[in-house]
């Protein structure tokens, strides 16, 4: 179990915000009071638990209304790719570009 740090839930929570803040490996490791190793170490591990949570999270099943999954299919079979591989290059494609209040047309990005 992870112990908070400085108001972060844990060491490698710090590490993630203090390098999104564009501090150094050194200052980091100077506020951590640890050497740079340890901290390229919760670097590392940071990176690990990243990459099983987008793993965990591109195996979620999502469900579609009834009358779009046929046009899915449709326009995968027109690419040549599978319906599951268009449906991620089109959620990549919104997310990648912020996109998402367009497609919705969201009155929130007007204001």
């Amino acid at each position: 179990m992870s112990k908070p740090f400085n108001g972060y839930p844990s060491r490698t929570a710090f590490v993630a915000a203090m390098r999104a803040n564009g501090w150094s490996t050194r200052s980091i490791a100077d506020a951590l009071g640890v050497d740079t190793k340890q901290v390229q170490s919760l670097e590392t591990s940071l990176r690990r638990t990243q990459r099983y949570q987008f793993q965990r999270l591109a195996t979620q099943d999502i469900r579609l209304p009834n009358h779009v999954l046929p046009k899915l299919i449709e326009q995968s079979g027109l690419r040549g790719v599978t319906p599951t591989a268009l449906a991620a290059q089109i959620l990549c494609a919104v997310l990648g570009e912020d996109l998402v209040g367009a497609v919705l047309d969201d009155e929130r990005e007007a204001a």
